[in-house]
């Protein structure tokens, strides 16, 4: 895998650099109360099963999952690799998501489970952080920050998956999707107010 390989190439060191990349974040909903009538192992296997589905749709379409939040997941497209088509990638990926968790539901091999999944694309800047005793792997920048924003928007508005205009637009033209315009929202922590589009 070219990650990997980019990875290793540096021994494991990325320098931090601007990239244009587009942030996924996935989120299961009422992930508390679920986890409440479970025991510690139901929750493990649980999610388990749920993040290697969105691991592998992810990197089927050459995105890495940055971090596991517990009740979720950060992803990136178009670093450390760069990407053609990060949001490209990353809205391919979001519909696998969806479409493979409603096999695996249906197949009786993961619990009913209802996500909401943000995109958004932009300038970030990647590479290794931390210490010598311990660094990861980080992207940082405006677009993770609104990507997390748009993927709480699935709360107000019942849907499954949210995505900018800027994911729209450079998306669109080469996968045929359709989507509602929700218009203009407004972001906590910005001015300006985003077009957000819904996928599903």
């Amino acid at each position: 895998m070219e990650i990997a390989e980019k990875i290793l190439e540096n021994n494991g060191e990325i320098e931090s650099k601007r990239m244009t990349v587009a942030v996924m974040f996935v989120d299961i909903r009422n992930f508390t109360n679920f986890a409440a009538s479970k025991t510690p192992e139901q929750i493990v296997q649980y999610q388990n099963a749920f993040f290697a589905l969105v691991s592998n749709a992810v990197a089927h379409n050459g995105g890495i999952v940055n971090q596991f939040l517990g009740d979720g997941c950060m992803t990136t497209f178009g670093a450390p690799a760069t990407l053609d088509n990060p949001a490209l990638n990353a809205v391919r990926a979001a519909i696998e998501i969806r479409e493979k968790l409603k096999e695996e539901i249906k197949a009786g091999r993961i619990a009913d489970t209802a996500i909401g999944i943000g995109i958004h694309t932009g300038d970030a800047v990647t590479g290794n952080i931390g210490t010598d005793i311990r660094q990861q792997y980080s992207v940082t920048g405006k677009c993770v920050i609104v990507a997390a924003r748009v993927e709480q928007l699935n709360k107000e508005f019942n849907s499954k998956i949210l995505i900018t205009e800027e994911v729209l637009n450079q998306a669109s033209p080469h996968i045929d999707v359709r989507t509602e315009d929700l218009g203009k929202i407004n972001l906590k922590g910005f001015e300006e107010p985003y077009i957000i589009h819904k996928v599903a």
